[in-house]
């Protein structure tokens, strides 16, 4: 909301587009309609895609983003898996790296019924002992552990977390999807 009325003193065209984006954002994110415990790949790459949207008006040129997603890719997952990664991945990747850098968001098909999702920054990083940190019981954050025991509960699978102090982080998921899975999703 900062970003968009500091926009409506400078750009007002450019406050509308993010106006736009940050309406796509909570409708996706905050349906209520749909209370299936199963989403679409598509929809939350739509969410993430305006959150995005958004996050780079805010940084400017401190914020590349790199998209390798493989080609009509689709799957059922929890909702809110992605995003919050890349949130994750801005803040406190990027958002504490001088000038900026870069995410990637990676999506690709290993087998006919499981996915790779993977959110990779050259930020700050954490040490071996934060990673292990975050996804304990005892940690005060629940986005990752959130994330995680969705994960788990669903897909059978943990998050797996790479990262070098001042060097980047990769968060990693795996999501199974078997015959049984595959819900409609309105």
């Amino acid at each position: 909301m900062n970003t968009i009325i500091s926009l409506s003193h400078l750009d007002i065209e450019k406050a509308r587009e993010v106006t736009a984006e940050f309406t796509n954002f909570l409708r996706m994110s905050f349906n209520f309609q749909n209370t299936s415990a199963i989403s679409t790949f598509r929809k939350e790459l739509s969410i993430v895609r305006s959150f995005l949207s958004i996050e780079k008006t805010r940084y400017g040129n401190r914020l590349k983003v790199i998209f390798d997603i493989d080609q009509d890719i689709d799957f059922n997952l929890p909702p809110l898996m992605i995003q919050p990664l890349v949130e994750n991945a801005i803040q406190h990747g990027i958002g504490r790296k001088r000038g900026g850098g870069w995410i990637k968001l990676i999506a690709k098909k290993e087998t006919d019924h499981q996915y790779v999702v993977k959110v990779e920054d050259n930020g700050a990083g954490m040490t071996p002992e934060k990673q292990k940190e975050i996804l304990s019981p005892g940690f005060d954050r629940v986005g990752l552990r959130n994330i995680n025991q969705r994960l788990k509960y669903f897909c059978g699978s943990e998050l797996e977390i790479q990262s070098t102090p001042d060097v980047g982080t990769a968060v990693s998921m795996v999501i199974h999807n078997h015959e049984s899975a595959d819900i409609s999703v309105s």
